[in-house]
């Protein structure tokens, strides 16, 4: 996702009246000199609502009120399992993967057993981090982790997959080579044939000529 970090930043400010005029840069115009480099307008606004009708908790703890708010700090929050420029993601949470919507799910489904909310952003200033709820946290990372295997298990069958075609084309390669080969071979021995037959037929026409130089 390009220019993430400001998206984020944008949306932490909890200002809901917030737009970003980004430069959307494709990699061939990047090192481009006085090339048209086009803008994209966000609003982030409308993220916010997109965010709340997919975040929808279904059944929220008895002494837990939804608030759009703290649904988004640990939107937030979450996202940083899934890494950024200067983060490691989690091995098995990969953005081009569908890293956040996995993290979205099973806070959606979870988040009654989670007991509420993963962080406090109003207890921000006080010691140890205590804006953390490390024990929903770490409940909510074991949860995320239980989809690991299958993770893996994908991810490995799309590289194996990977490989397959890879060794296909390489055989297709290899049999359209020496097809090439076969047919660069049958040319040069029909020219060696053709070369040979007009030295034949040149070494007799000369023969017969010699002999009508006699005769005459």
């Amino acid at each position: 996702m390009q220019d993430a970090d400001l998206i984020m930043l944008a949306m932490a400010t909890h200002e809901p009246r917030v737009s970003l005029l980004i430069k959307d840069v494709s990699p061939q115009q990047q090192y481009q000199y006085g090339a048209t480099k086009p803008c994209k307008f966000l609003h982030i606004w409308l993220l916010r609502k997109y965010l709340e009708m997919d975040m929808k908790i279904e059944d929220p703890p008895k002494n837990c009120s939804i608030e759009l708010e703290r649904i988004i700090d640990d939107f937030i929050f979450m996202c940083f399992f899934a890494g950024n420029d200067f983060l490691l993601h989690m091995p098995s949470l990969k953005v081009h993967e569908g890293a956040v919507d996995l993290l979205m799910t099973v806070y959606k489904k979870k988040f009654n057993q989670l007991g509420g909310y993963l962080v406090d952003m109003s207890r921000l200033g006080e010691k140890n981090a205590a804006f953390v709820e490390l024990s929903r946290v770490e409940n909510f990372i074991l949860m995320v982790g239980s989809y690991e295997e299958d993770i893996f298990r994908k991810r490995s069958e799309i590289h194996e997959g990977k490989w397959q075609r890879l060794i296909q084309d390489y055989g297709e390669a290899v049999r359209s080579r020496k097809k090439i080969m076969q047919d660069i071979t049958q040319i040069l021995t029909m020219k060696i044939a053709l070369i040979v037959l007009f030295l034949l037929k040149r070494h007799q026409i000369l023969k017969i000529c010699l002999v009508w130089s006699i005769t005459l």
